[in-house]
């Protein structure tokens, strides 16, 4: 017992200090218009009130494609639409996040048309999401960065999701990059 008290004494010793070493380290916040509308609020005003009132500089915003694609060939951009002028409006970097993986639960936000459909087949439907989210805001000037997939390899522990191929994954990378 006093080896193991002695043991975690100096791993809080040793480990004391900041994390991150990057003195211009930027930190930013994730807002998710499900979790707003899970809370029943409304997302639309929850939004604009955090970017006023917290002096929001940096944001995250999932382009969940059960939203964007509810029906299969058939996009809803509107609250995605909504938000980065929202951003605009008030000078905020996004990161836009898409994918099948991204922040709430479950975790993955496959569109019901997908259900019955093989791994192959979600997954090239998958890719022609990302495709279209890409073409549509590629010239939005407050997109500071895309995120795809969140904490992928979480897959088999936290979510309901499928686990996570890293050949898909790095394809759906690549398809990113190249646009």
């Amino acid at each position: 017992l006093g080896l193991g008290l002695l043991l975690l004494f100096l791993i809080l010793i040793l480990s004391h200090g900041p994390s991150h070493k990057n003195k211009n380290l930027k930190l930013g916040v994730t807002f998710s218009s499900k979790k707003a509308q899970d809370l029943e609020l409304d997302w639309k005003k929850a939004y604009k009130t955090a970017l006023k009132d917290l002096h929001i500089k940096r944001i995250r915003i999932p382009a969940y494609w059960d939203q964007v694609e509810g029906k299969e060939a058939q996009y809803n951009w509107e609250k995605v639409d909504w938000q980065l002028e929202q951003a605009r409006k008030n000078d905020v970097q996004v990161i836009l996040a898409m994918g099948k993986r991204l922040p709430r639960w479950p975790e993955c936000h496959f569109p019901g048309w997908t259900e019955d459909m093989s791994r192959e087949q979600w997954e090239e439907e998958l890719l022609e999401y990302i495709k279209r989210t890409v073409n549509r805001y590629k010239d939005n000037d407050h997109i500071a960065a895309w995120q795809i997939e969140n904490e992928p390899f979480l897959s088999s522990y936290f979510g309901k999701c499928p686990e996570t191929e890293v050949e898909f994954l790095d394809e759906e990378i690549r398809l990113v990059r190249e646009m």
